[in-house]
């Protein structure tokens, strides 16, 4: 699914406010950043790190100009960029001469409720990463440095990219997912019988439980 260039993978409903949301106390146990992969001459490489709030710009932006991603304000990119980063990645796209360009993200968080899990919240991918599995890579290093054993996100049953996507972390980590809709569209504002004919209802993925892998293991 691409709009004005961007892979957009939909997760859930526009918020403006989180709170309370709890962060694993346990140290990541893998390095800030991925490593670079050397480019090809006059190519470029992708790096994936957590976010900062210096990111939380860019990933507005990313979002506002998909023309598709709930749009939420600048604000909320740099609280979750700022205090969530330990569930939160950036890629970047390192060019030849060392520059940088934001092409992708994940923006998640661990329930209250349940500390074990990754919550993901918004994907972006830009399109000329599109094919490259790279949504799939972000998250699956949140899971990593954190330790975590779930994965959850809510979809909409017409999201095919984001239902793939999803489909596919299960099958990559061997484990079992379920679904079952936990926002009907008569929950969302819209009209006066309180239906929005413009939004699906919200389906929730849980995969899990992850397998640990030495890397996440490892001291």
């Amino acid at each position: 699914m691409t709009f004005s260039g961007f892979q957009l993978l939909r997760t859930i409903p526009s918020i403006t406010e989180i709170k309370s949301l709890h962060l694993p106390m346990t140290a990541s146990t893998k390095t800030d950043q991925s490593p670079v992969s050397a480019p090809l001459s006059g190519q470029s490489a992708t790096r994936m790190r957590p976010t900062s709030k210096d990111d939380g710009a860019a990933l507005w932006a990313l979002a506002r100009d998909s023309g598709a991603l709930d749009l939420n304000s600048p604000y909320a990119y740099l609280m979750m960029a700022h205090w969530f980063s330990h569930t939160c990645m950036v890629a970047e796209q390192i060019g030849a001469d060392g520059s940088s360009k934001t092409v992708g993200f994940v923006l998640g968080f661990c329930p209250p409720e349940q500390p074990d899990t990754l919550f993901v919240w918004q994907v972006a991918v830009d399109a000329s990463q599109r094919g490259q599995g790279l949504a799939a890579r972000m998250i699956s290093q949140i899971i990593d440095r954190a330790g975590l054993s779930h994965i959850e996100a809510t979809v909409t049953p017409s999201n095919a990219p984001s239902n793939a996507l999803f489909r596919g972390l299960a099958q990559r980590y061997g484990a079992a997912f379920t679904t079952s809709e936990v926002f009907p569209a008569t929950t969302f504002p819209g009209l006066p019988q309180g239906v929005d004919a413009s939004h699906e209802g919200e389906v929730l993925y849980r995969i899990g439980p992850i397998p640990m892998t030495d890397a996440s293991t490892s001291p």
